[in-house]
């Protein structure tokens, strides 16, 4: 069966119909704003001093993401030395750009210096 071109489709047949119950009750305007979120965020200000600090403390708050083109045979060696060393290769990696970064002299620090890291005994903002 071949298709018909658009210039031959018809509609004609379509009959476009509206349910009467809207016709009936049009949409309500927008209702005033309930004063509720106000008192929803004090308890929320409330909650959030219990045990949580009020500052950003992850590390995606406080760092930017660094991408880096390796070749796959470099991923795996990376990979099997961290699973050996008991380590993350995201650790080696930074590893390796503390000691680039002595070795230039810069002072910048590469980890950040997260409140995680800190309770993990992590090596912070050392550089």
């Amino acid at each position: 069966m071949a298709r018909k071109s658009p210039s031959e489709a018809s509609y004609a047949h379509l009959v476009v119909s509206v349910p009467s119950a809207a016709k009936e009750s049009p949409i309500p305007p927008a209702a005033e704003p309930d004063p509720a979120p106000a008192a929803v965020s004090a308890v929320h200000t409330e909650l959030r001093g219990r045990g949580r600090p009020k500052t950003a403390t992850t590390l995606r708050a406080q760092a930017v993401q660094l991408g880096v083109y390796v070749t796959p045979a470099f991923r795996r060696a990376l990979n099997i030395y961290a699973a050996e060393s008991d380590l993350k290769p995201h650790d080696c990696l930074l590893e390796a750009l503390e000691e680039w970064a002595r070795k230039k002299k810069i002072a910048a620090p590469v980890r950040v210096d997260t409140e995680a890291n800190s309770k993990r005994g992590g090596k912070g903002s050392g550089s």
